[in-house]
């Protein structure tokens, strides 16, 4: 077992026990986590007139449900409750561009990006 702070190391075990439990039968959609660092995306909204300017409340609420996602629903199965999220494919949440493209809704109705 590894402890410590070695996150190369770490990293470096952890892919190589992903190799391995995605040959076991059954198994799907196998992946290791970040470990370190946080990623950052600095936003700035375009040019557009203030009567359709959203607040900043809303922009983040948008993005936020984009990439991390939240919950919409509550899927019963029996006796057990699940939360349905909402969020965007993980191929659309990694892009830059297409977090870009994100069109927000302003008070008065209007979409742009």
């Amino acid at each position: 077992m590894l402890y410590g702070d070695d996150l190369d190391t770490l990293v470096r075990e952890a892919n190589q026990i992903a190799k391995v439990a995605t040959g076991i039968q059954g198994t799907q959609d196998t992946r290791v986590d970040r470990v370190g660092g946080q990623q950052y995306l600095t936003m700035t909204l375009t040019a557009v007139p203030c009567s359709i300017r959203p607040n900043a409340a809303d922009v983040n609420d948008v993005i936020e449900t984009a990439i991390a996602g939240k919950s919409a629903t509550e899927i019963y199965e029996g006796e057990r409750r699940f939360a349905g999220v909402v969020r965007l494919p993980e191929d659309l949440r990694d892009s830059v561009e297409d977090i870009r493209e994100l069109q927000i809704s302003s008070p008065d109705g209007p979409r742009f990006r």
